[in-house]
């Protein structure tokens, strides 16, 4: 069992890092700088209510594939069933990439006001230079 858990951690971390490496290319950390650890939590409370979104409606799903009586609603059943899930693994990927930027920028986070400061000041000249 250990071996299995382990690689299937480390493939998913391994997708994880492929996304917040591309999302980095695409956008660097600005945003992030900019929204803090505050934005991320509102982000991860939106992916959480996708998830709760997705819940329900897959709730309602298998509601009605119980009163399905043909192959064909069957099959729309585990159709939408699939979409679904990957609803629900899209925003939980999102939500730990989320957790591990939060990290990061706890550990790179100023410790005083002047730090701050002059980190803010730093972000302003690269959002003029990205306008």
């Amino acid at each position: 069992m250990g071996n299995d858990f382990r690689t299937k951690v480390q493939q998913i971390i391994d997708q994880i890092t492929d996304i917040l490496e591309k999302r980095n290319e695409k956008y660097g950390d600005l945003n992030l700088m900019e929204s803090g650890l505050l934005g991320i939590i509102i982000r991860i409370k939106d992916k959480i209510a996708r998830i709760k979104k997705a819940i329900l409606e897959y709730e309602k799903v298998y509601n009605e594939l119980n009163e399905a009586s043909s192959v064909d609603d069957r099959t729309a059943f585990f159709d939408r069933e699939e979409e679904i899930n990957n609803v629900i693994r899209d925003a939980l990927i999102d939500i730990a990439g989320y957790a591990i930027n939060s990290l990061r920028l706890l550990d790179d986070m100023p410790t005083g006001l002047e730090d701050f400061e002059s980190l803010w000041e730093e972000i302003s000249k690269k959002r003029e230079v990205n306008i």
